[in-house]
């Protein structure tokens, strides 16, 4: 008769992906530096990422940060988008996605499908991380 905190966590998680999805596919168009709808939605979502944080890493808040990364550099916001790759390095090594791309196999009992969704998830903050720096070398 406890409370499950993980039903929550995935919950606001949920959320906040659906959020985030709506950010990168509806307000990309939108410039960063109005008081649109896109600043709004925006600063929601970071602060929904940071906060979410102190709860529970998951797949969820991955995708959330890869997706904050993704409109950060369209929206021209380099220095946060440096920042939030950053962030998501982080929980993919603490997430142990690092591991997956050297395995070619999954003998730790995990479905195929996870293990290929983790796998493409290092990779997408691979190449993140790579474009993000890239782009702050050449506007430096």
């Amino acid at each position: 008769m406890g409370f499950e905190n993980t039903v929550y966590v995935t919950d606001a998680h949920s959320a906040t992906l659906l959020l985030s999805v709506f950010l990168v596919t509806h307000l990309c168009s939108t410039p960063a530096t109005g008081n649109g709808d896109g600043d709004e939605v925006y600063h929601f979502v970071k602060s929904m990422f940071f906060l979410l944080q102190g709860q529970a890493l998951t797949v969820e808040l991955l995708q959330i940060g890869l997706l904050l990364v993704t409109w950060e550099h369209s929206q021209a916001l380099h220095q946060d988008a440096w920042l939030s790759i950053g962030t998501c390095v982080r929980i993919g090594n603490v997430l142990g996605l690092h591991r997956c791309v050297r395995r070619l196999n999954h003998e730790d009992g995990s479905e195929k499908g996870d293990w290929d969704r983790m796998r493409s998830l290092w990779w997408c903050i691979v190449l993140l991380e790579r474009y993000v720096h890239l782009l702050e070398l050449i506007l430096c």
